[in-house]
């Protein structure tokens, strides 16, 4: 367990004294972000894991990308997020919504599922927004290897499409993908980003010109 908060970690360490003395638990005071980034830091961290979380909420896009985008990424994920973000991550669970670039950022590794809600009113002192559970399981064959597509390829690709939302992905995404390849994908020419599902990118991306993004 990693809990940043001294207070918290000092509640933690005394709830449950009898189970890190018998090596159950581990509990690390640092910085969650840090020990995703640099896990040859942390003795905590195993090859294979999963993720409980009630993160802090303006922090949700960063560590979603710092989970998923790492090398080692979770075999689940079970966090509490801001209702409305969770609904935009699986969007499904709501008639008529559209994709957002977050929703496929994360459903790319992950295929997301709303456990279940929780009310402003369950909280103290109680928050403005209400919150929701979201179970996130990674996929059992990597996407972009079974599809033979390079993920930062894929993945500038689908920002390049949602970039303005308002206009139509052909001309988003236009000196990237000819608009003859629409039609081998299934899409209309005037079909908008938050249209489209994961595999119509995977087509898209796999047409590109766009060049392999070069490591930083």
């Amino acid at each position: 367990a990693v809990e940043k908060d001294p207070e918290h970690f000092n509640f933690l360490n005394q709830k449950y004294a009898a189970e890190a003395k018998s090596g159950k638990l581990v509990l690390s005071r640092a910085d969650i972000r840090d020990v995703l980034k640099f896990p040859k830091r942390y003795s905590i961290y195993p090859k294979r894991y999963k993720v409980v979380a009630n993160i802090p909420y303006y922090l949700t896009g960063r560590l979603l990308r710092i989970i998923f985008e790492g090398k080692n990424i979770p075999d689940l994920a079970i966090l509490m997020l801001q209702k409305e973000v969770a609904q935009r991550i699986a969007p499904q669970t709501r008639f008529g919504a559209k994709m957002s670039i977050l929703a496929i950022s994360v459903q790319v590794f992950a295929k997301p599922k709303i456990a279940f809600y929780v009310p402003r009113r369950n909280f103290r002192p109680e928050p403005e927004v209400d919150s929701a559970v979201i179970i996130l399981e990674r996929h059992k064959k990597d996407f972009f290897r079974s599809r033979g597509i390079d993920r930062k390829l894929f993945l500038e690709l689908v920002k390049k499409g949602f970039s303005q939302k308002r206009k139509k992905l052909s001309n988003n995404i236009k000196d990237s993908v000819k608009i003859e390849h629409f039609a081998e994908c299934g899409l209309e020419t005037n079909a908008r980003a938050e249209d489209l599902s994961l595999e119509n990118w995977a087509c898209l991306a796999g047409l590109s010109t766009l060049k392999k993004p070069k490591n930083k």
